[in-house]
């Protein structure tokens, strides 16, 4: 139960009228209940809990199972991270965030937020994850001015049979990557990856901080 779905139970369970007596008295039993047990294995914020499996420094290592094939791909690239994917790289000593181009399923769809003119940049980038174009720009967020190239988007990119359900026909209530990514690629069980994460969420392996640019091991 999250911390909204608490507040909410505990103003239900109010008979009269909210009185700040009566907020005081509610305060004054919350500090004397025991805090919960923390798993150090799970990762929790107030809208997601994350289990993590053991990889890179103990966190999830999406880059270590080389036998399961990734059908959704999101990324989330800081700036950054597009100065470093401009770099050239050795062969077979290519970061996490790129060996994971081997293992990215033949039908697999892939989404990018970013802003338009990085998109552009990227659009040279994408045979890393065995992608050759973008089939869907979405703007996620209205631009300031006519010029939208510094505008927050979305791009989708698909490989054999069209696996995406749905389309962004409306600026959304909500455009955090990761809800715009689920909500498009509704219905899809395989494996989902983000690459670039600024966390572990619930429902994806991740590459977080650091452990994207870890270099070397065998080329997928």
């Amino acid at each position: 139960m999250n911390t909204r779905e608490k507040l909410r139970d505990i103003l239900a369970s109010c008979d009269g009228m909210i009185t700040r007596a009566w907020l005081d008295q509610q305060i004054d039993a919350l500090k004397k209940r025991p805090l919960p047990t923390k798993d150090p294995d799970r990762v929790v914020d107030d809208e997601h809990v994350a289990t993590t499996a053991p990889g890179v420094n103990g966190l999830n290592n999406p880059a270590a199972d080389e036998s399961t094939k990734i059908s959704v791909l999101l990324l989330t690239p800081t700036a950054g991270d597009l100065n470093r994917l401009k770099r050239e790289y050795v062969s077979k000593g290519e970061p996490a965030c790129l060996r994971l181009g081997g293992i990215v399923a033949d039908d697999a769809v892939m989404i990018i937020a970013a802003r338009v003119n990085e998109l552009a940049s990227l659009a040279t980038l994408l045979h890393w994850w065995r992608f050759d174009r973008y089939s869907h720009i979405y703007l996620i967020a209205p631009s300031e001015g006519p010029d939208i190239t510094g505008a927050r988007a979305l791009a989708v990119c698909q490989r054999g049979a069209s696996r995406v359900t749905n389309q962004i026909t409306a600026w959304p209530e909500r455009d955090a990557p990761l809800f715009l990514a689920e909500l498009l690629t509704d219905g899809i069980a395989d494996r989902r990856v983000h690459i670039f994460a600024p966390e572990h969420t619930a429902g994806w392996e991740a590459l977080v901080g650091d452990d994207n640019w870890r270099e070397g091991g065998p080329k997928p």
